[in-house]
């Protein structure tokens, strides 16, 4: 594949793409085999347009090119997407990927090298809002409040009782935002100071955005593993909670469950295993062309405490 792609230093603070060298590794073969402009393809048997990000491949291909054991591959892949670093569309054969925020990072770059502020767009997948690196956190939000402005302008030169609204709303919403951050740092001082006394600290910027992201409960869950667990001798408090926040197997069944996540019986066995589930809280649901069966969670049924 002809081309190049952008490589910012800041990747290296990445505890997610650098939890390893496999890690590394995995991340950069997605980021070189990704299409860089609309390119015609063949997925699950259609044509499909792939936009600038995305990239067909499979989880063996990926295996035999570095030598990694393909089982690592996939738990790789599902915590970049955990970490919403990418999106993924599986079937029986490959996978379509989407490398989440392409055009922040690789797009074209702007006057003063700002980078544009689009999320992760394809055809088949949802926009959706992804946490950036610290030293380009400003420059995003500033060109997200720049956007905003425009299209409220454009509102007013039509309706201009319905810009009013929306303004009112963003505004609220802002400052709820800003008042839970303030009050996720001072319960932090009070109840955890290590996690405020580590090298870099949380911001009331980077408390923002967890306040954007995570309920209540799951930060002082979070934050307390990250105590109990020693891990306030890390030098990012930030970085450190979204790692955390990775491997949190509360919210990673809850995304699992909401999206219907099917489970191979292997899969299901391990989460028997760990005595927060039994055998009665699976079904089968599907049943693949070479005969395995793939379970669901019975929804009206709760996790064992």
């Amino acid at each position: 594949m002809e081309g190049w792609i952008k490589s910012y230093r800041a990747i290296l603070d990445n505890p997610i793409v650098c939890k390893d060298a496999d890690h590394y590794a995995v991340w950069g073969y997605l980021l070189h085999n990704a299409a860089h402009t609309p390119t015609d393809a063949m997925f699950n048997g259609k044509r499909i347009t792939l936009q600038p990000g995305q990239l067909i491949t499979g989880r063996r291909k990926i295996a035999e090119m570095f030598r990694i054991d393909e089982s690592k591959v996939r738990r790789i892949l599902k915590l970049f997407e955990s970490e919403q670093q990418i999106e993924q569309r599986p079937t029986n054969t490959s996978t379509l990927i989407s490398v989440c925020n392409w055009e922040i990072y690789q797009g074209a770059d702007q006057p003063n090298d700002q980078p544009m502020a689009n999320g992760c767009t394809t055809n088949d997948q949802p926009t959706a809002s992804r946490c950036p690196s610290d030293d380009q956190r400003p420059t995003i939000e500033r060109t997200t409040t720049d956007r905003q402005v425009t299209t409220i302008q454009e509102c007013k030169n039509e309706k201009n009782i319905e810009c009013k609204n929306i303004t009112h709303t963003d505004f609220s919403t802002e400052r709820k935002k800003k008042s839970r951050a303030t009050e996720i740092l001072s319960w932090i001082e009070a109840s955890y100071p290590a996690v405020q006394r580590m090298a870099d600290p949380l911001t009331e910027q980077q408390a923002e955005w967890l306040a954007g992201k995570y309920a209540d409960e799951d930060i002082r869950r979070i934050v307390m593993a990250m105590d109990n667990k020693g891990a306030t001798k890390n030098k990012s408090a930030f970085s450190t909670f979204v790692a955390f926040a990775g491997q949190d197997a509360i919210l990673r069944e809850r995304k699992e469950a909401a999206a219907g996540k099917q489970y191979t019986y292997s899969e299901v066995c391990d989460l028997v295993s760990t005595g927060r589930y039994s055998m009665d809280d699976f079904g089968p649901v599907a049943t693949t062309p070479n005969g395995k069966k793939l379970f669901t969670r019975r929804q009206d049924i709760s996790p064992n405490a």
